[in-house]
Order: C-alpha cells, then sequence, then structure tokens
C-alpha cells in the first residue's frame, strides 16, 4: 500500500508547478508586449515645417470732415482762398539776339526823409553794370518799395544774378548810405531767345504756374496747429498767355488765378480711421497685420465750400503674415492624419506657401497622438 500512495502525492507536485510555470511565461510576454508598445509609442515623433513669407496690403477708407449726417465723420474746418500770380516764360527759340534786361528791384530808404526817384533814375550794380528805374517811385522813410529796372545797355551784361545792393550814383555820398537796392531774382533779356512758341512751351509753363500757384495757396493758409494736418486741393483756375501758338516771340507771360482749397483736421482721427479699416481686413486668427512706421497719406477727394463738408480719402500700408499662435495650427488638429493629409489641411490657410512634414523612426506614417511628440515650427522667408 506505501508504494502506491507515494507515486500519488508525487503527481499532484508537479502539476500546481507546471500552472505556475505557464502564468509566469505568459507574464513575462506580456511584459514584454506591453513594453514593446510603449517603446513603440514613445519613439514616434513628427516636424511640421511650415513655410509663410509677409506680403504687402494696401487699404483705404473714406472720411467725412463736417457731415454729421454721414458715416466716419471727424471733425476738421474747411476754407480756402484764391490767388493771382504772373510769370515771364521764354520759348526753346533756335536763334538768339540781344535785348535789354529787365527785373525788379527794391529800393530802401533807412532815412527820416522820404525820397523821390524820377523814371530812368541810374543804379548801379557792384560790377558796375548800370540799371535805370523805369517809373518814377517815392521811397517811404525808414521804409522800402519796388521798383521794374532795365539795363541800360542791351546785350549779356544785363543778365545779372540777384545782386544785395545797388548804388544810386544821383545821390550825394550821404545819402547813398542810407537809400538803395537790392534784387531777388535774376535780370533777363540781354540775350533772347527767338522762335516760333510752341504748344510744348506754352504747355510745361501751364504746368509750373499750376504748381505755383497751388504752392502760394498753400503757403497763405499758414501752419496748422500742434496735432492737426492740412490737405490741399486746387478746385478751379484759369491761365492766360499774351502770345498765340506759332507767334514769333522772345518770351511770353502766363497770369493765372486760381482757388486753393485747404481741409484742416486731426491727426489723431485719420489714424484711428486707417488702423480701423486695417484690422478688418483679418477675417480670421491665422493671420497677423503689421502696419509700416510711416503715417497714413490723405487726399482731398471732394470739397463743398457753401456747406464747409469735405470728403477724404485715407490710404495706409501694413503687411500681413501667418500668426504661429492661431488656434488653426493646434497640435491636436494634426493627431492621426498621414503626411499628405496635413500638407492639403495646411495649404488651404492664407500665407502658407509651404509645408513638409518629417517622422522618425522612418517607418512611422501618422501623426502621434502625444501633444510632445509633434513638433510644429513656422519659418518666415523673404
Amino acid at each position: 500500500m506505501s508504494p502506491r500512495i507515494k507515486k500519488t502525492r508525487a503527481f499532484n507536485v508537479e502539476q500546481p508547478l507546471m500552472f505556475y510555470k505557464i502564468v509566469a511565461l505568459s507574464f513575462l510576454f506580456l511584459t514584454i508586449v506591453l513594453i514593446t508598445v510603449i517603446v513603440f509609442m514613445t519613439s514616434k515623433r513628427a516636424t511640421i515645417t511650415i513655410t509663410t513669407k509677409e506680403h504687402p496690403i494696401d487699404i483705404e477708407a473714406t472720411v467725412n470732415v463736417g457731415d454729421i449726417e454721414k458715416q466716419n465723420n471727424i471733425e476738421g474746418s474747411v476754407t480756402s482762398t484764391v490767388i493771382e500770380l504772373s510769370k515771364t516764360y521764354y520759348p526753346t527759340g533756335n536763334k538768339q539776339e540781344e535785348g535789354v534786361a529787365k527785373g525788379t528791384v527794391t529800393i530802401y530808404n533807412e532815412s527820416n526823409r522820404a525820397q523821390p526817384l524820377i523814371a530812368t533814375t541810374r543804379l548801379l550794380s557792384k560790377d558796375d553794370v548800370l540799371f535805370r528805374i523805369k517809373n518814377k517811385v517815392i521811397v517811404p522813410a525808414n521804409g522800402s518799395v519796388e521798383a521794374n529796372v532795365y539795363a541800360d545797355k542791351s546785350g549779356p551784361s544785363g543778365d545779372l544774378a540777384p545782386q544785395d545792393k545797388f548804388i544810386i550814383p544821383g545821390l550825394n555820398e550821404a545819402r547813398q548810405k542810407d537809400i538803395y537796392a537790392s534784387s531777388e531774382e535774376s535780370m533777363r533779356g540781354g540775350i533772347k531767345n527767338v522762335g516760333i512758341l510752341a504748344l510744348k512751351d506754352v504747355s510745361q509753363a501751364k504746368e509750373e504756374m499750376r504748381s505755383l500757384l497751388k504752392e502760394k495757396g498753400i503757403i497763405s493758409f499758414g501752419e496748422t496747429e500742434i496735432g492737426n494736418v492740412a490737405v490741399y486741393k486746387m478746385v478751379q483756375h484759369v491761365i492766360e498767355q499774351d502770345a498765340e501758338i506759332g507767334d514769333e516771340v522772345s518770351e511770353f507771360t502766363l497770369t493765372g488765378k486760381a482757388t486753393i482749397a485747404g481741409v484742416v483736421y486731426e491727426n489723431a482721427a485719420i489714424q484711428d480711421t486707417a488702423d480701423e479699416a486695417m484690422s478688418k481686413h483679418i477675417i480670421d486668427d491665422v493671420s497677423l497685420i503689421r502696419v509700416i512706421d510711416e503715417p497714413p497719406s490723405v487726399s482731398l477727394e471732394r470739397i463743398d465750400l457753401e456747406t464747409e463738408t469735405a470728403e477724404l480719402i485715407v490710404y495706409h500700408s501694413g503687411v500681413e503674415t501667418l500668426n504661429p499662435e492661431s488656434k488653426q495650427l493646434q497640435k491636436m488638429l494634426f493627431f492621426g492624419k498621414t503626411k499628405e493629409e496635413v500638407r492639403r489641411y495646411l495649404l488651404k490657410l492664407d500665407n502658407i506657401y509651404g509645408v513638409e512634414v518629417t517622422f522618425r523612426p522612418v517607418w512611422v506614417s501618422t501623426i502621434p497622438y502625444v501633444p510632445d511628440h509633434v513638433q510644429v515650427i513656422v519659418k518666415q522667408v523673404e
């Protein structure tokens, strides 16, 4: 009986040992699988490189001055002035001949007694070139008067540059110290260009006349107050000439008359309008706008002098580029996507010009679901 009992016990001991061995091997297998999965998951990396570049944008906005019934109305003043001007021009003739130089001088009197000067009174330059007064003048005490003069002799010697002093030989030496003349513009006409007055001559002269009328009108408005800016426009003008196209002349004179309008407004109000218009250019957060340092430019589009209202056009410039912090570039939007899916999604967005997606290890084909394992790089190119 004893041997049979011992054999049964040996069989019962081997059975639990086999079970534990299988459990241990299964646990080891599962551990290896789990470690493999963890290594697989933690080794997946993806880098998304987005190429972007700035591109210029220009905005245009309308601003109304003085018209409270219209939108974008700002405070300001609307005024105008009338300017008249005459100037002599010279044709581009094909021959030259001698003439008598002419010009204008200012005669000063630093004494306490008025001084009459008859026509033909002599004026002598420092280079001993003699001129004569065309008409009688009276130089007031401690004052000055302008006078038209002409050279005593014809020829190029009379074509003088502006002179700081002419003496008057007809006065005694004591009076010559108190009464003298000077010129701010050159004397011209000693040599005359004689030719056929061409359309080109008149057109160029009228263009200059328009510029001079506007310039003189702007000067007449004076300086604006601190913080204010002004814009000007010639609203109407008439220019007449004393010679006709085809005439043989040595010179011709244009006489112009113009109405120059000016609008004064607050610079801050225009800047606010330009900034608001620029901000409206962005329709989502994928773009950023950077305004250039130069202030907005303004043109006077329309003006009504009777109602003292005006319409201004404001122009401003900036650059648009990709916003790296955009919600549309969040990493979670790329989880599980392939390289082509990422490219198609990104290239639909504004300001993106190129996309490159790289995986590590090389056998990885989708974006990992771990944010720390995804890198998004935005590169700015010129």
